[in-house]
């Protein structure tokens, strides 16, 4: 059971947990954030929905749309940016300093970096 203030989050699918914020998949994919969000640096953005997969890798947080779409937000100083490069996504991960690998549903892995504005840098 996990509480958020006065409510406790029901009908949840995964969680995924950052040094002091988790995020938590529902049933309807909708996203929410539970813990020490005090700067709201980790408010899931207005909208998100159809979301299948969550992670938080480094400070950033991240969802993957039923869609293969991907979503950040938190982190780099963007507030919320979908990574238009990356599509037919089932899985991402963090390999260390602005660098994730993401895998596509026909298995292809791709490499990509976050450059100093947080803009994606082509998938390598």
């Amino acid at each position: 059971m996990v509480e958020q203030g006065n409510e406790t989050l029901t009908n949840i699918v995964a969680i995924a947990a950052g040094q002091s914020w988790g995020l938590a998949l529902r049933t309807d994919g909708t996203v929410m954030e539970f813990g020490d969000n005090s700067n709201h640096s980790n408010d899931v953005p207005a909208g998100l929905n159809n979301v299948v997969s969550i992670a938080i890798e480094g400070d950033a947080n991240w969802a993957i749309k039923r869609d293969g779409t991907v979503t950040k937000w938190g982190g780099e100083p963007d507030a919320a940016n979908v990574v238009a490069s990356l599509s037919n996504i089932i899985s991402i991960t963090y390999t260390g300093y602005k660098g994730y690998l993401a895998l596509k549903n026909d298995g292809i892995v791709l490499g990509f970096c976050l450059d100093d504005d947080s803009l994606p840098i082509a998938p390598r």
